[in-house]
């Protein structure tokens, strides 16, 4: 009877053990199930901000390209306009030396 009342004790004791291990485990199953959904949040998280500045990345290259071409056109109407200024001071000089001319004819 003594050993059979030690064998209960020494059966609930392991029953006990059993129970905290499995407690344990489903605590630490529950703080996984815990850690990875928030992983999957953040990383959620994550993806929208990378896919937010690969937008913004495009828009500022649409910008930048935008810039450019009226950097160009710019540069352009600018050029034309050097050129006819080139020209019109060089008609200017033709008609001040025909001025001159004719002032000397009749002189």
């Amino acid at each position: 009877q003594n050993e059979n009342a030690d064998l209960r004790h020494r059966l609930q004791a392991a029953e006990s053990k059993c129970d905290r291990a499995l407690d344990e485990f489903e605590n630490a199953q529950s703080a996984k199930r815990a850690l990875e959904t928030k992983f999957s949040e953040e990383r959620r998280s994550l993806e929208e901000i990378a896919s937010e500045a690969e937008s913004a990345q495009s828009e500022l290259r649409l910008k930048l390209k935008i810039v450019e071409n009226k950097n160009s056109e710019k540069e352009a109407a600018l050029a034309n306009a050097l050129e006819r200024m080139v020209s019109l001071e060089g008609q200017v000089l033709c008609l001040q030396r025909e001025i001159k001319d004719r002032e000397s004819d009749f002189e």
